[in-house]
This record gives C-alpha cells, sequence and structure tokens, in this order.
C-alpha cells in the first residue's frame, strides 16, 4: 500500500485527500509545512500529490507559488511517485528575469535529484463538463525504479480508459459528475468562464463549479501511478 502526503488541496481541487478523507490531519499553510517533523511521524512518504493554485504570470516563486513548497517537500521526502495536478498556463509562463520557462527550471531541478518525468493535458470533455477545461498532469517516478520497456505509453493508457467510459455510457443517460448537493442558487452559473461578467461573486462562483471536475482528472494520474507501482 503506497502512503501518500497531499500539498495545496486546501480549496478542493486536484487531490483533496482532507475532503475524502475527513479523519485526515490537515497541517495547515503548505508554506509552513514542518516537513521533517512529519517525516518523524509518518516513516517513509511514497507517494507525494499536489494540486497547487494558478501561478503568477510573474513566474518569480512568489505569492501562492506552491512549487517551491514541493520542491522541498521532495528533497525532504524523497517519495517513490508525486504527482502534480495543474493548470496548464504554467506552460507559458517564463521565469522573471530569464528566458526560460518556469516549468523547464522547475523539472531541471527534478532532474537533478535523479527522478523520471512524464506528463500531458487533459480535457474537461471527457468528464461531460458544460465548461471547457484543460488540466496539466505529471507523473515522476524516482529513477531507476521503473523498467520503462514494457511500459504502455501514458497516452494509450488514457485512450483506453476514455474509450471504456464511453461503452460503459453508451445507452444510458449521462449522470453530470459535478455535485450540486450544496449548489443554493444556480444563477449566472450557464454563463461561459471567459465571457465578461461585471458580477465577480457569480464569476468566482462559476470557476468554482468548474474545478469540482479537478479531482476525477486528477484521478488519471494516480491511475497511472498505480499501473506503474503494479509492474
Amino acid at each position: 500500500m503506497l502512503k501518500q502526503f497531499d500539498i495545496c488541496s486546501g480549496i478542493g481541487v486536484g487531490f483533496p485527500l482532507d475532503r475524502r478523507f475527513p479523519r485526515v490531519r490537515n497541517y495547515g499553510d503548505a508554506n509552513y509545512l514542518p516537513l521533517r517533523n512529519i517525516r518523524r511521524e509518518h516513516g517513509e512518504i511514497h507517494l507525494l500529490t499536489a494540486s497547487p493554485p494558478t501561478l503568477s504570470k510573474r513566474g518569480d516563486g512568489t505569492g501562492g507559488d506552491c512549487f517551491l513548497t514541493i520542491k522541498r517537500a521532495i528533497e525532504s521526502f524523497r517519495p517513490r511517485y508525486f504527482c502534480i495536478a495543474s493548470t496548464d498556463n504554467i506552460l507559458s509562463i517564463r521565469r522573471t528575469g530569464h528566458q526560460t520557462l518556469y516549468l523547464q527550471h522547475f523539472l531541471r531541478q527534478i532532474a537533478r535529484q535523479t527522478y523520471d518525468a512524464e506528463w500531458l493535458t487533459v480535457n474537461s470533455g471527457y468528464f461531460s463538463s458544460p465548461f471547457f477545461r484543460r488540466k496539466l498532469l505529471f507523473v515522476v517516478i524516482a529513477g531507476g525504479f521503473i523498467d520503462w520497456q514494457p511500459v504502455t505509453p501514458w497516452p494509450e493508457q488514457i485512450r483506453d480508459t476514455v474509450e471504456e467510459r464511453g461503452r460503459n455510457q453508451r445507452g444510458r443517460t449521462v449522470k453530470s459528475p459535478i455535485s450540486r448537493k450544496h449548489l443554493l442558487d444556480s444563477y449566472g452559473l450557464d454563463k461561459p468562464l471567459g465571457q465578461p461578467n461585471s458580477n465577480p461573486v457569480s464569476r468566482h462562483r462559476r470557476i468554482a463549479l468548474a474545478n469540482a471536475l479537478d479531482p476525477q482528472m486528477a484521478t488519471i494520474a494516480l491511475a497511472r501511478i498505480l499501473y506503474l507501482d503494479s509492474l
């Protein structure tokens, strides 16, 4: 069994352990995690997951940048695997005062710690979403742990999953993946996220509703980890 530690799930997207498992301890602000104490308390961490908020366009490692905390946790825990579910805007953000992309810099730092990485983008359309939303998924594995020769490529694995999902839904009504248990007022939620709206509250509520899809999209990365760990 893999022991998982999750970072940056306070807003309930990505891999929200504290939402799915209420008894899991929440250590509070990710910027002030007592990493050494956590390692002493829980022993070896096999899987580190994170769903960092949208990165500032400055790419200077300030203001809500959870990637710095992720890097510290990787260095402290040295997990066998780690997964990151992020918005795809990070693909175009450059570091302040540098020509290199922020993501490129992050991956170079990870490579120095002998990790192998694979990544892809996932469209929310796979989950019958009313919004167009793309998520960037990373799966990173400790170097030398996996023999890659017999491994099924990740895109093929996802294609098989999506096709199976389509077969299972064929001939039946597709149930919305969005939970509306606590949705009291639907006013303004039918407008696309990109449509200008003078009411910021309504726009933020539409974004929050779209974020309800993120845990389902993040399970694609977790499924990949379980597959690799079974080899």
